[in-house]
């Protein structure tokens, strides 16, 4: 299974995501969509640890899971900061698990 590692800035976090523009290789097959909500990619699976388990599709254009929710929830409670390091497994073929290393 793959793993991808991401070091959050202060804007990753005020902005509720981070890039995923290091790693495209994490997002499954069709994952990826358009620029807008009418031109979603096929959702799969994000399993934050801490936090919610979301449906998603990436922003092409931001490179980012469309569904930023998850994300704000998973890093308050976290309490992730700048240099914090966000890992990804993939852990099916359609699932990812986000976790943060302090």
């Amino acid at each position: 299974m793959k793993t991808a590692r991401i070091v959050l800035t202060a804007g990753n976090i005020g902005n509720h995501h981070f890039y995923l523009r290091q790693c495209p290789e994490m997002i499954p097959e069709g994952g990826l969509g358009g620029t807008s909500k009418a031109d979603r990619g096929t959702p799969f699976t994000v399993r934050f640890e801490p936090g919610p388990t979301v449906d998603t599709d990436v922003a092409k254009d931001k490179m980012i899971f469309r569904d930023r929710k998850g994300t704000r929830a998973f890093f308050e409670g976290t309490a992730a900061a700048a240099g914090d390091v966000v890992v990804l497994e993939q852990v099916g073929e359609r699932e990812i698990l986000v976790r943060l290393e302090k």
